[in-house]
């Protein structure tokens, strides 16, 4: 049976990034959507934090660390201790590098890695995180298992991602919303895979297994158009999704209920934490 195509621009899009034309789109979708997140983080790190227990001497592996931003934050609260950073993309190294060298931090190590097959030995890792990684890892499982493997007995795991099937935009015509919505999730590899993390944590045989929920509301208009809806349209209206017509009626109905103060979209992050025995 053929697979059937995917209508929306993410499917293969975050593990090709070096085979892109720009590369640097990336660094600045994850600059732009992260500007809350890491204000808080630099703000009141224990509290960003709080899920992973953080202390001094704590190694780290962050997998899909991205600009290597977040980790750097956590070595500060893990220093002297080791904290490493992978990612598929020798881009999105480099911008770590780039930026961890003027950071003061001399704890931390970034290196090309894919989270699939992680080349440290078991047991390396007191913590070990992925932030809206496994949505679009080919085999997330595989590269669940990869980072149970290499946590040290009584380590912690965190993982976060989005239920993209979670997705709301709020539009005058609710089917176009609806339909919006669902090419996006369905255009992502894994949409939903964070419903898995806690089942497999059992399996592994991890414990303490918790579900920490944080719902993102997305009301910078100006930053869903740039990121979310622009990058996307050209691909439902290519595959016959959505017609050119309804996608600038959506447009401009998102951008009439932006001026009048109505504008809604909104998702949920979910951050399944468990630990090693």
């Amino acid at each position: 049976m053929t697979e059937k195509p995917r209508t929306g621009h993410l499917a293969n899009a975050w593990i090709n990034i070096d085979k892109g034309a720009d590369p640097g789109f990336f660094v600045r979708f994850l600059d732009a959507s992260r500007v809350r997140a890491l204000a808080f983080a630099r703000s009141n790190p224990d509290a960003a934090f709080a899920h992973l227990a953080l202390k001094s001497g704590m190694t780290i592996l962050d997998c899909g660390c991205g600009t290597g931003d977040m980790l750097a934050l956590m070595a500060r609260l893990t220093a002297p201790g080791k904290a490493s950073g992978g990612d598929l993309s020798a881009a999105m190294i480099q911008e770590a590098k780039t930026r961890s060298s003027s950071s003061g931090v001399t704890n931390v190590d970034f290196n090309v890695m894919d989270v699939q097959k992680i080349p440290f030995p078991d047991q390396s890792f007191d913590r070990v995180l992925a932030t809206q990684l496994l949505i679009h890892v080919p085999d997330p499982h595989k590269a669940f298992r990869e980072m149970c493997r290499v946590t040290a007995p009584m380590g912690r795991v965190a993982l976060s991602d989005m239920d993209w099937d979670g997705l709301l935009v709020g539009c005058s015509n609710l089917e176009i919303g609806r339909r919006f919505t669902r090419l996006f999730s369905d255009g992502i590899r894994n949409p939903v895979v964070v419903r898995e993390f806690a089942g497999w944590f059992k399996a592994e045989g991890f414990v303490n297994i918790r579900t920490i929920p944080v719902p993102l509301v997305f009301d910078d208009w100006a930053f869903f158009r740039e990121w979310m809806i622009a990058p996307s349209l050209p691909h439902f209206i290519a595959q016959g999704a959505m017609s050119r017509e309804e996608a600038e009626f959506f447009v401009a109905d998102l951008e009439s209920r932006n001026a009048a103060g109505k504008f809604l979209a909104a998702c949920t992050l979910y951050t399944v934490v468990a630990d090693r025995p």
